[in-house]
């Protein structure tokens, strides 16, 4: 999947865009791929479209700034099949340089107007980043369907730098992160644990090289271990 939109700003703090983007409703989903500390996405992202097509307007005020979008509602390069329309949005509020809270929603209709599922999604997040020291996250999402068939997602990660200074290798980011996923459905939950090492040749998110390894550890199951690289060439 690509991001491909038009964004026209008309100040310093006010933006539109029209195309395929990533919806805005969790901190985890908002994050780029190639800026997040670890390869695997968190579970919180898996529970609503992370791309689609729509309209979206971005805001900064002072400390606060908002996100929202009106979009398809059926997920990234699939046609628009059905009459109804999903609402997203979040809102941050940035006290200190370091410190991040934040509120998300997403009001959505999936499926073709022959099976329309109507769902609701609420999302809770915080953070504690400074560049290249440490950084700290959580984050809790709730999704509720027609069917009752309800979804309770929560993550915590947490990663710190060491400074090596050398040629090659500037610095070296630990990271680790408990999911912890609960199905009312079938009465089922999960819980993985992600841990990964990330090297970066020199201060910047231009080029880095990650591994992680992931596992259930409430299941025993769902072990692998990813190798990534990030290059940039400009």
């Amino acid at each position: 999947p690509f991001d491909m939109y038009a964004n026209y700003k008309m100040n310093g703090n006010l933006s539109f865009r029209l195309g395929q983007f990533r919806t805005p409703s969790s901190m985890e989903n908002m994050t780029a791929p190639f800026k997040r500390d670890l390869i695997y996405e968190a579970l919180v992202s898996k529970l609503i479209p992370t791309r689609d097509y729509g309209v979206g307007v971005d805001a900064t005020f002072l400390k606060l700034s908002l996100n929202a979008a009106l979009i398809n509602g059926n997920g990234f390069n699939r046609k628009d099949d059905n009459s109804k329309k999903d609402g997203c949005i979040n809102i941050d509020w940035s006290p200190t340089e370091v410190a991040t809270f934040g509120f998300g929603s997403y009001l959505g209709a999936n499926g073709p107007d022959t099976n329309v599922t109507h769902y609701t999604n609420f999302n809770f997040h915080g953070r504690l980043t400074r560049a290249f020291r440490y950084s700290l996250k959580c984050e809790s999402s709730y999704l509720k369907n027609e069917q009752s068939y309800d979804t309770s997602v929560s993550y915590l990660s947490g990663s710190y730098f060491f400074s090596l200074d050398r040629k090659y290798l500037q610095y070296v980011e630990i990271i680790g992160r408990y999911d912890y996923e609960y199905l009312t459905e079938n009465e089922s939950d999960r819980g993985i644990v992600t841990l990964g090492a990330t090297f970066y040749p020199e201060r910047g998110y231009a080029s880095r090289f990650l591994i992680n390894y992931k596992k259930d550890l409430i299941n025993n199951t769902d072990a692998s271990l990813t190798l990534c690289a990030f290059i940039s060439l400009f």
